[in-house]
């Protein structure tokens, strides 16, 4: 109760301030934020964006299957046996283990505290994750879920690969009624 008390009396005075710091002549005061703005960079590893194939948001098996190969930065959409991920679904912005591969999710983690030695102890992923797993969507923006990172290996955990969503985002490419949409997944790409 206490702390609900004090941050009321903290919003309350950060108000009044807010409204008294203009000056007479209506020009406003420039006020400094009392904490930094967060800036979050991917400093131990790349980025890599997933151009997902054409389909109709009514039907998300249209948008078939992106085979993506890690380390090597070529993506299909037709099967490739050395690609780790599948990115598939709705605007191709779920991801799934290949054939050979494992995913796997640890939680509550940064990407570049993530070593090769989690591995062991993440919770294994059957199927597609997508929305409510790596990302949230709410009002047509997905948006990624913060600590969510995946592994994944094609050599049971001697070489694993860690990512997070940064973004997916879809154009329009056919107007309504025969909508469809290309999604594109960017993802942050960390070898361990």
């Amino acid at each position: 109760m206490k702390n609900i008390l004090k941050s009321t009396i903290a919003v309350a005075a950060a108000a009044l301030f807010s409204l008294s710091s203009f000056a007479k002549d209506n020009n406003p005061v420039a006020i400094q934020p009392l904490t930094p703005a967060k800036v979050t960079a991917i400093s131990c590893g790349y980025q890599y964006s997933v151009t997902g194939n054409v389909g109709s948001p009514f039907n998300p098996s249209t948008f078939g299957n992106v085979y993506v190969t890690l380390g090597s930065g070529s993506a299909s959409q037709g099967s490739s046996a050395g690609a780790q991920l599948i990115f598939t679904e709705h605007a191709n912005a779920a991801v799934a283990a290949n054939s050979g591969a494992q995913l796997r999710i640890l939680t509550g983690v940064d990407i570049c505290t993530v070593t090769a030695s989690d591995w062991a102890g993440a919770t294994s992923a059957s199927g597609a994750v997508g929305e409510d797993v790596w990302y949230t969507y709410e009002d047509q923006v997905a948006t990624p879920i913060p600590g969510v990172v995946m592994l994944v290996s094609n050599d049971g955990g001697a070489t694993v690969w860690a990512f997070t969503l940064d973004s997916a985002t879809a154009v329009e490419i056919t107007p309504f009624p025969g909508l469809t949409i290309q999604g594109t997944v960017t993802i942050n790409v960390n070898q361990l």
